[in-house]
């Protein structure tokens, strides 16, 4: 099994080649699909080559910032008869984006994909976090496409996202929710998680199990549906990994699998502080400006500035021309052109008496649905 090969046998490869496939099962009643989001993930040739061996295809919703970096798979997958679909290109949480921005994310996933070689199926595209609210599904079908929401279609997750989930934890609640026309939501290698090495090892055993109750596997169609599919082998190899994977800031502990980098927001925070001593027992701001890096500026989705405090510091007021803030948390959601900065906030908070030393300050940005993130520390003597 692929999936139990150690790290350094799959490394050593420089392509997968094709093995001698047992036959397709024909004749069947019960059709369940296999899907997997946030990919091409370090994981996924494995993930091919189980497919190859057991005969199964897949339908993957790819986002487009790993295609552009590992082109080849996407092209790969295409070639061997798997279905190519969206999950948009830097995985935001769309509900926050203006319709403008969502149509961007669509838009350069189709390019990225037509640049690899692998052309959407059809279009259609499973919104991140599996969410799309009614203005993001009017802007998505006004585009042609069809949406595979959590409300779209007989859904069945193992929250395989969290890297505690074990295989057999995977499999099991695959399994037991089986039921005909159902579609499994799986992920090789989540875009800010580091699981996916439990998930490929499922994915074998979910083949085999639900074959053992009377189902086979299918694609998805545009209407949602499973239809019937026969896996014909292309010729080529399946390659593997060649460029680092892109990650959105790892939102549970562990570091993210093999060769991999951190997506940049285009926006930077500026963070000072005043009076350059905070007094004990007295009162300090931080101020924060949130910026263009260049040639990118904010799109109108929700920005959003918050402050992490350590002991012996609390918030008291935070304020910006423009900004909302409640708390230790500012927002806004207008348009910043390349090159500008919007006006800064000032986080005042108090000093408790008697502390001294040196402290540290979290200041966090996150905008774009969540797939921009930027984090500086401030630090500040107290006497």
């Amino acid at each position: 099994m692929f999936a139990a090969l150690t790290l350094a046998a799959v490394t050593a490869l420089t392509s997968l080649t094709a093995p001698v496939a047992a036959p397709a099962r024909t004749g069947c009643g019960q059709y369940v699909a296999l899907t997997f989001d946030d990919g091409p993930s370090y994981y996924r040739p494995r993930t091919l080559k189980v497919l190859r061996d057991k005969r199964v295809h897949a339908t993957f919703f790819d986002n487009g910032v790993r295609v552009d970096a590992n082109p080849r798979l996407p092209a790969f997958q295409v070639a061997e008869g798997h279905v190519q679909l969206s999950h948009t290109y830097l995985h935001p949480y769309l509900p926050e984006l203006p319709a403008a921005a969502v149509v961007k994310e669509v838009r350069r996933t189709e390019e990225a994909l037509a640049s690899a070689g692998a052309p959407l199926t059809f279009k259609g595209v499973r919104p991140p976090y599996t969410v799309a609210d009614p203005p993001t599904r009017a802007t998505l079908t006004s585009l042609g496409y069809s949406i595979f929401a959590r409300e779209d279609g007989e859904w069945i997750d193992a929250t395989d996202w969290d890297p505690a989930r074990t295989a057999t934890e995977i499999r099991d609640a695959i399994l037991a929710g089986l039921r005909p026309g159902a579609l499994i939501g799986l992920h090789d290698g989540p875009i800010d998680t580091p699981a996916g090495a439990a998930t490929v090892a499922a994915v074998p055993q979910i083949i085999d199990g639900a074959r053992a109750l009377g189902y086979c596997f299918g694609v998805v169609g545009a209407d949602g549906r499973v239809m019937p599919d026969d896996y014909v082998p292309s010729a080529r190899d399946i390659p593997l990994i060649g460029n680092p994977v892109p990650y959105l800031p790892l939102v549970y502990p562990g570091n993210a699998p093999g060769p991999h980098e951190f997506i940049r927001s285009p926006l930077r925070l500026e963070v000072g502080h005043f009076p350059a001593v905070f007094p004990a027992g007295g009162t300090g701001v931080f101020r924060v400006t949130l910026g263009s890096r260049g040639r990118e500026g904010a799109d109108g989705s929700v920005q959003a500035v918050s402050i992490e405090l350590p002991a012996g510091l609390a918030p008291v007021k935070a304020a910006g021309q423009g900004w909302t803030c409640l708390g230790d948390r500012c927002t806004r959601n207008d348009v910043l052109a390349p090159h500008k900065a919007y006006p800064p906030i000032d986080f005042t908070v108090s000093v408790a008496p008697g502390v001294t030393g040196k402290l540290a300050a979290t200041v966090n940005s996150q905008g774009h649905g969540g797939s921009w993130q930027s984090s500086e520390i401030e630090e500040v003597r107290v006497r």
